[in-house]
This record gives structure tokens, sequence and C-alpha cells, in this order.
């Protein structure tokens, strides 16, 4: 237990350190006016999924590590963690989505009477591999089993360093989970 939480502290201050450093997308939020979240005392985190065959070892024990940085961080605004769903005034849902997309630069696509022509040369083109990653955060109220709201970010352009991903991923959980408002 005090394993995972010195973790979720080592997460939470890299996160801190990368959200100052962001050049990204700021998270954007929406939800339903007529729910005031900040009047729910008990919350039930879902974990991240960490079943993807992609992740190894050290991707795992870091998601874990966000897993607690998203309780910690709801503990510090007041909620308390209940053990069950069932048991919680709402549940906290973090997914995210990554994307590799390659395109070509430099030619251009035209339509001549009932064909397509291609201008310039093949050598003349060049592809461009970019990456973007989705994080979005939702918050589901139990007892309606309706949104009550939503946090999102996107980076794109994440071509130049692999670590870039992570850094997007990490900067935009920091600022949608740190944004979600207070228990009152």
């Amino acid at each position: 237990m005090k394993l995972i939480s010195l973790c979720s502290l080592s997460v939470a201050a890299g996160l801190m350190f990368l959200a100052g450093c962001q050049t990204g997308p700021k998270a954007q939020f929406s939800g339903d006016g007529s729910v005031d979240v900040s009047k729910f005392k008990t919350f039930y985190a879902s974990p991240i999924p960490k079943d993807s065959p992609m992740l190894d070892e050290g991707g795992k024990q870091l998601l874990a590590a966000l897993d607690g940085f998203i309780v910690e961080t709801l503990t510090f605004k007041g909620y308390t963690e209940a053990a069950t769903m069932e048991e919680a005034d709402f549940v906290l849902v973090p997914r995210g989505k990554a994307t590799a997309t390659t395109s070509v630069a430099g030619a251009q696509f035209g339509n001549y009477g009932t064909g397509t022509w291609l201008s310039g040369t093949p050598w003349g083109t060049s592809s461009v591999n970019e990456g973007t990653a989705t994080v979005m955060v939702a918050c589901y109220a139990i007892q309606t089993e309706k949104m009550v709201w939503l946090g999102w970010a996107q980076s794109k352009n994440m071509k130049k360093r692999p670590d870039n991903l992570f850094e997007g991923v990490a900067t935009a959980l920091y600022d949608i989970v740190s944004q979600f408002p207070e228990h009152t």
C-alpha cells in the first residue's frame, strides 16, 4: 500500500512538472448543468485498462500509479473512496486512445475531366508520421446512471520524440483530474 502511495506521489510530481512544460492543448470540460458534482460525497475510480498486449510490466505499473494518482487527487478534493461502484455517488472513468497517422506531404491531388491526377513527381513527395493522443475522463452519477461531467484533451504532432506520447497523455490526465470540482 505504501509503495503504491509513493509511486502515486512520484507520478503526481512528474505530472505537475510535465503540466508546467506543456505546450499542447489544454483540457476542455462539459457537463450537465442541472447536477452539482461537488455535492457528491463518495466516488469509485474505474481502473485504467491494463490488458493491452502492447503493455509491458513497467507500463502496467505506471498505469497503476496513475490510478493511485486519481484516487489521491479526489480524496484531497474532499471525496471519500467507496469500496464498490454500487456504494459510490459517482464513478470516474478515465480512458485514452493513441492513433498513429501517416500523411503524404508535397503532393497535390486534383480532377481533370473524369479522372484524378497527381501533380508533382513521386520523388518530390514525402510521408509525415504523426500521432494523436486523446484522454477522456467521464463522471457518471450512480443514482441517475447518466454522465454528469466530462473532461478531455487531445495532443497532436508527437513525431519528434517517442516519449512525447506519454508526456501528452500524462499532462492531459493531470489537467483533467486536477480540475475536477472540489467537494463542498
